[in-house]
């Protein structure tokens, strides 16, 4: 199915390519969220660069049309927020995990 071609638990990285105004960019899928009744990838360039500046992250709304991943830009505000809601949820995941992993040594 196609929406199982993006998805947060894959073992190896996963990279996607954007096309930009200005060119091509590879990027590295951190994760996917659920926020509200919308779907977003949140990506890093590869090499952590983009026209020279470091990049942490994007984070685009996507969804899946005709078996292939469609990005598009987050407009509002508060769409913005609410999707910064569920990353900090997950990212707060992530650091008890790694203290759950680390109580167990």
């Amino acid at each position: 199915m196609a929406e199982e071609m993006i998805r947060p638990d894959m073992e190896e990285d996963l990279t996607i390519t954007l096309s930009l105004e200005d060119g091509d960019i590879e990027c590295e899928v951190i994760t996917t969220l659920e926020a509200g009744e919308n779907s977003y990838i949140v990506v890093t360039p590869v090499d952590g660069m983009y026209r020279g500046e470091e990049v942490d992250y994007w984070i685009y709304r996507y969804h899946v049309e005709d078996d292939e991943p469609v990005l598009e830009s987050i407009m509002s505000d508060q769409e913005y927020e609410d999707v910064m809601d569920a990353y900090e949820e997950f990212l707060d995941t992530l650091d008890f995990e790694a203290l759950l992993g680390s109580d167990e040594e």
